[in-house]
C-alpha cells in the first residue's frame, strides 16, 4: 500500500496492539469483497473504539510528525516521519478561513506568532451538519525539545464548537488545528474556522463539559511507556495511581489540583522507586473528590 495506508496501520497497532492487525487480515481472508474501510471500521469497534474518534486521533498524530513530533505522544517513530504540509498558515489574530475536506482526509491550519503569556487560543468552528467531521489541536511549545500537547476537540450534534485550548501560550511556538472528514463514502465536507487570542482560564475549556472518565491510553499494550488520557468535569484535587493486578499501589502519577477539561499523563512502566515493572495487567485509578474511575493497562515486554 501507499504511505498513508502504512501509517494508518502503524497508528492502529500502537493504539490497539499488533494482534489487531493480525485479526483484521485473518478476517479479510474470509471477507475479500468487503470494502477495506468497512473492515477497519468493524475491527476498530471490536477493539472498543470507533472510526470517527480513531480518524480524529490519527490525523492529529499526522500533524505531530517530523519537526512537529511530540516526545512520548503520537507515533513512537514520529520524529523520523515527514512533516505534514499545512493548507493554511496565519501569523495574526483574529484569523478566519473556510474550506472543504475530502472524505478520509484532513486539513492542517498552522498558527504562529503565539508567544502570548496569560492568553489561550480560542477556536470557533462550524462543520457540515450531520456528517463525520472531526477537529483536533496540537500545541508545539518547542520544535527543538519536542514538547507540547494534543487535544481531540468535541463537537456538538451539528459539528459546531467554541473551544478554548487549555494551554497558556507563554513561550508557545505554534498550534496546529486539524480538521478531518471521517466519512467512508461521499464527497468533500465544508467547514469554517476562526481562531483568536483570549485570556487563559484553566477552569474554562470551550463550551463542552467533559465526562469524568479515563478515556483510554495509547499505546495499549505498551512498552516502555503509554499516555493515559482522562476527562475531569469538575476541577479540584486529583490523584492518578497505578495498581498491580493484586491491588497493590505501585506508582502515583499525579497528585495535584486540576481544572475541568481533558488531560493526559505519561507512565513509563516504572514504580515509585524508579524500578521497571514486570509484564502484566495494571490498573490506572483516577480520583477527583468523591468520583473514582479506572482503566486497565497492559505492559508487554
Amino acid at each position: 500500500g501507499s504511505y498513508e495506508d502504512c501509517i494508518w496501520q502503524h497508528y492502529l497497532s500502537q493504539i490497539h496492539g499488533n494482534q489487531m492487525i493480525v485479526d483484521l487480515y485473518d478476517w479479510r481472508i474470509q471477507h475479500q469483497n468487503e470494502a477495506m474501510m468497512d473492515t477497519y471500521d468493524y475491527w476498530i469497534s471490536q477493539y472498543g473504539s470507533n472510526l470517527v474518534d480513531s480518524w480524529n486521533e490519527f490525523t492529529m498524530w499526522n500533524f505531530a510528525s517530523g519537526a512537529r513530533h511530540l516526545e512520548n505522544q503520537g507515533y513512537e517513530e514520529g520524529f523520523d516521519y515527514p512533516t505534514g504540509s499545512e493548507q493554511a498558515l496565519t501569523l495574526s489574530y483574529p484569523y478566519s478561513t473556510a474550506g472543504f475536506i475530502p472524505r478520509i482526509a484532513a486539513n492542517f491550519i498552522r498558527c504562529r506568532n503565539l508567544n502570548s503569556p496569560g492568553e489561550a487560543l480560542r477556536v470557533t468552528f462550524n462543520g457540515a451538519d450531520h456528517e463525520l467531521v472531526t477537529l483536533a489541536a496540537v500545541v508545539n511549545v518547542s520544535y527543538f525539545y519536542q514538547t507540547g500537547a494534543m487535544y481531540m476537540i468535541p463537537l456538538d450534534a451539528n459539528n459546531d464548537v467554541v473551544y478554548d485550548i487549555p494551554f497558556d501560550l507563554d513561550g508557545v511556538y505554534s498550534v496546529g488545528i486539524v480538521v478531518g472528514n471521517a466519512n467512508k463514502t461521499g464527497g468533500s465536507e465544508a467547514f469554517s474556522l476562526t481562531v483568536d487570542l483570549v485570556p487563559f482560564d484553566p477552569m474554562a475549556v470551550g463550551d463542552d463539559v467533559p465526562a469524568f472518565a479515563i478515556t483510554g491510553n495509547y499505546p495499549n499494550p505498551f512498552n516502555p511507556s503509554t499516555v493515559i488520557k482522562f476527562g475531569v468535569d469538575v476541577g479540584g484535587p486529583a490523584q492518578l495511581d497505578i495498581f498491580d493486578i493484586s491491588g497493590r499501589k505501585v506508582r502515583t502519577l499525579l497528585d495535584n489540583n486540576l481544572g475541568s477539561g481533558q488531560h493526559q499523563v505519561m507512565w513509563d512502566g516504572q514504580d515509585d522507586t524508579g524500578r521497571g515493572l514486570a509484564s502484566g495487567t495494571y490498573v490506572a485509578r483516577l480520583r477527583v473528590g468523591d468520583q473514582v474511575t479506572s482503566q486497565k493497562l497492559v505492559l508487554a515486554k
